[in-house]
């Protein structure tokens, strides 16, 4: 109904502000769903791609709290972060989330921000702040 996607914006306008560069993309759904917002949003966003975390300095996930890591349509993606963990392609990244996947998150390797927020907003400002800082130091 467009309220992750609500908050995901408001998480890069705070990656915006705290000067960073960003990508929003979008795990796809099932396609049976027709409501407007979904129908727009399948038109609107690309699916996250291997190319798009390992040029990242970092990561944030916007979920709605009641997904769960072992949602379907997460499999894919949390499977490819997996296999990028091991690889070692995570480390000195950032990664936060919004919604039900912080389980998740904490598994895979990231580096956290120490001062989690509620709001999408200083969220997104903290996650580029922490980022910017790791690669000047």
């Amino acid at each position: 109904n467009g309220q992750t996607e609500k908050l995901a914006l408001s998480a890069a306008v705070g990656a915006v502000q705290g000067r960073a560069l960003i990508r929003l993309r979008r795990i796809p759904d099932d396609a049976s769903d027709s409501n407007e917002a979904a129908v727009r949003m399948r038109k609107e966003y690309v699916a996250p791609a291997e190319a798009d975390i390992v040029g990242a300095d970092a990561v944030i996930l916007a979920a709605s709290p009641d997904t769960s890591v072992l949602s379907a349509s997460w499999q894919d993606f949390l499977n490819m972060l997996l296999r990028l963990r091991s690889e070692g392609k995570l480390s000195r990244k950032v990664g936060a989330s919004i919604g039900g996947l912080s389980p998740a998150l904490s598994g895979l390797g990231f580096l956290s921000v120490t001062e989690l927020s509620n709001d999408p907003l200083a969220l997104g400002r903290s996650v580029a702040e922490m980022a910017r800082s790791l690669k000047t130091s």
